[in-house]
């Protein structure tokens, strides 16, 4: 066998099992490099020193996704630990044939075991809450535990009195040195203060304080161990239940693996935060508080996405139902039917079939039967990784395709009980409008979902530099005004009914409703403005072949539309815009200067009312935009990166408004060598959704 080619090849005179003592005495230095290692694979490295040390970074680089054979379970000690199955707290030691610990290596069996005990303990309410909740094996987390009980047969508070036992124990310790000594006890109470906090949905905030303290005082001694490499072993692999032959055990460095840790008690610490927002009677507030925690950096990892699932899905009202239900119509409420008759609570008290407003009732209720499912699938996919966020959205808008002509004939049945009078709004149509609210907020959520796609597009960066112009064209054709200024007029019916019944509280409430669409016109009118003026800036630099065009020997345009195109092909509203006339919009021709200069003149003006709309947006209440509790990651991390990408995009323009003045002024002439383009990455950019190209003049 070939140790290149064969995985598990053994070294001339290597046996096949590991043969490391577990019985063998330890200095308090090699208990400390063990505990830290562990820890380290459990979030993932290979420590300068340190046995408690190992133990961290087994488990930090368990959280970042690679499998327990590769990390926790890689420790002699926590495989001896667990098997055979304990079936008592006290058959969880090293050694099955003595009763309890013996006298000669207490340091081992007490402080290490407890410490092991603990991280088994804490690995089981991990892996019990992802799998509880939406995620993705392999992709996101590895479940198999390789048909080991990671201890979920015994209570977080039984463990817990084993590590404050040898905690304990160690005071008493007057042979050991007493720095080594505070050392493994801020060892034992960071395993302590972590099963507490993952071992509850909503611990005490003051527990992520105590843990950030402990990481500190850790991470400054982790030098202060001593390795005991032959206390993990990838040959333990072999033992276990799996068919794959074994992989070289996850080596990360000790660094990294104490900023995992802090990084996952942050989020869940954000996480948890949903709890003190009143995001049952604003959804759109809940929705920003989503994409507020998506969008943090570094992301989230499973366990903290997993936390927040099961705090928002797993709440139920007085009844006993799930919250999605109530959340639908709280978003009807909201958005299109702010204290509509349609939406009364009387007409679910009224029990006469034959009565108009029971059957408004019955509609109401067959369209949120219908829709709970997609609703909820919209906040399921806002939890997800960004790349999932992006791949569940193209099939949660294809399902909302299907909501809207059901909602459609409902809003018909709708009109046809209430006898509505139309509204005439010459602004908007020339015909009589109706309401259709059931359909107007289907549309909205679908034109929403259609937008983050692209946008997230561009983030994860799918579209290559010479597609940049089309894909903005595409969030154009795909984001019209007219829904919301539609929403608004009935609205504002709405809140003339109101000043007429003198009703104060329903008059607020309409308002509450019309300052929040307001919020999303400007918004979209920003990002309808921004990508207007990318687009032509693109294909200005298409035009002036300033992009350069990659070689595409198996590729036609009718292949890229239709990939580009694909989420959105089985939708009919919006229709998507035909390839010729795409590529229409996307081309730019330049045969005089003056085509040029107006070209940038009408990129200035859209740069310049994106940076109205936007400064605009930023001037409103958290409760008009809805974003409540997530104030600074909104305005820092979405409104003043929009504005700044509208100042780069302006100075994009200006740059070549200097050189159209200094070259093209009697005809267009190749600015290739005058003029240098560059395509920020992800992190280069102000916004990942802005990409604002950087032009330079070559001197």
């Amino acid at each position: 066998m070939d140790p290149k080619m064969d995985s598990g090849c053994l070294e001339v005179g290597e046996t096949l099992e590991d043969d490391y003592d577990v019985h063998c005495e330890l200095l308090p230095e090699e208990i400390i490099a063990v505990m830290d290692q562990i820890l380290c694979h459990e979030v993932r490295g290979n420590p300068s020193g340190l046995l408690v040390t190992m133990i961290l970074i087994f488990q930090m680089a368990w959280h970042q996704g690679y499998p327990l054979s590769q990390t926790v379970l890689s420790s002699v000690y926590i495989d001896r630990l667990l098997w055979p199955d304990p079936k008592t707290l006290e058959d969880a030691n090293f050694d099955r044939r003595s009763q309890g610990p013996a006298a000669k290596y207490l340091l081992v069996d007490t402080v290490l075991r407890a410490y092991c005990q603990g991280v088994v303990k804490c690995c089981d309410h991990v892996l019990r809450k992802i799998i509880s909740e939406h995620y993705y094996e392999e992709e996101d987390f590895a479940t198999h535990t390789y048909n080991r009980d990671l201890l979920n047969g015994f209570e977080a508070d039984d463990i817990i009195s084993a590590l404050e036992q040898a905690r304990d124990w160690m005071e008493e310790q007057s042979t050991i040195k007493p720095s080594l000594v505070k050392h493994l006890i801020a060892r034992l109470d960071l395993r302590i203060e972590m099963l507490c906090a993952f071992s509850n949905d909503v611990p005490d905030p003051i527990i992520f304080d105590r843990i950030q303290s402990l990481v500190k005082s850790v991470r400054a001694t982790v030098d202060e161990g001593k390795p005991v490499k032959e206390a993990f072993s990838e040959k333990i692999q072999r033992r276990l239940a799996s068919t794959t032959p074994p992989k070289p055990v996850i080596e990360i460095g000790t660094e990294e693996a104490f900023e995992k840790l802090e990084q996952i008690c942050a989020d869940l610490r954000e996480a948890q935060r949903i709890c003190k927002i009143d995001w049952i009677s604003s959804p759109a507030n809940l929705r920003n508080f989503l994409w507020a925690f998506a969008s943090r950096k570094p992301r989230p990892l499973p366990f903290p996405r997993a936390l927040l699932q099961s705090l928002i899905f797993s709440r139920r009202d007085n009844d006993g139902d799930g919250m999605m239900h109530r959340l639908m119509l709280a978003d009807l409420r909201e958005l299109t039917l702010s204290e509509d008759p349609l939406l009364d609570p009387v007409n679910w008290e009224v029990e006469v079939p034959s009565d108009t407003r029971h059957r408004i009732a019955e509609r109401i209720d067959s369209f949120a039967f219908r829709a709970t499912q997609d609703y909820s699938d919209l906040f399921r996919s806002l939890c997800q990784n960004r790349c999932r966020i992006r791949r569940t959205l193209c099939h949660v808008v294809q399902s909302f395709e299907y909501l809207q002509i059901d909602a459609e004939h409902i809003d018909c049945d709708l009109h046809a009980l209430i006898h509505q009078t139309p509204i005439v709004n010459l602004d908007l149509s020339d015909q009589p409008l109706y309401q259709y609210p059931l359909s107007s907020w289907t549309y909205h959520q679908k034109l929403r979902q259609m937008e983050w796609i692209v946008q997230l597009g561009f983030e994860q960066d799918i579209y290559l530099p010479d597609e940049l112009a089309g894909m903005y064209k595409l969030i154009i054709s795909i984001f019209p005004p007219i829904v919301l200024s539609r929403i608004s007029t009935f609205l504002k019916r709405n809140q003339d009914l109101a000043y007429e019944s003198r009703d104060g509280d329903h008059i607020s409430q309409v308002q509450r409703s019309l300052d929040h669409n307001t919020a999303l016109i400007e918004e979209g009118a920003g990002t309808f403005y921004l990508s207007t003026a990318l687009g032509m800036l693109y294909a200005v630099l298409n035009a002036l072949y300033l992009i350069p065009l990659p070689p595409r020997p198996f590729s036609n345009a009718a292949l890229r539309y239709e990939l580009r195109m694909k989420p959105f092909l089985g939708l009919s509203i919006p229709p998507i815009i035909p390839l010729e006339e795409f590529q229409e919009r996307c081309q730019v021709v330049l045969r005089k200067p003056k085509d040029f200069e107006s070209r940038l003149q009408s990129i200035d003006s859209a740069v310049r009312e994106a940076k109205k709309q936007f400064a605009s947006l930023q001037k409103r209440t958290s409760e008009e935009v809805r974003v409540i509790g997530v104030e600074e990651s909104w305005n820092k991390g979405w409104v003043s990166s929009c504005l700044m990408a509208c100042i780069a995009t302006g100075l994009a323009v200006a740059t070549l408004q200097k050189v159209q003045t200094a070259h093209c002024r009697s005809k267009i002439v190749d600015l290739t060598s005058l003029v240098g383009v560059n395509i920020p990455g992800v992190e280069e950019r102000y916004h990942e959704w802005w990409i604002v190209p950087r032009i330079t003049q070559v001197k």
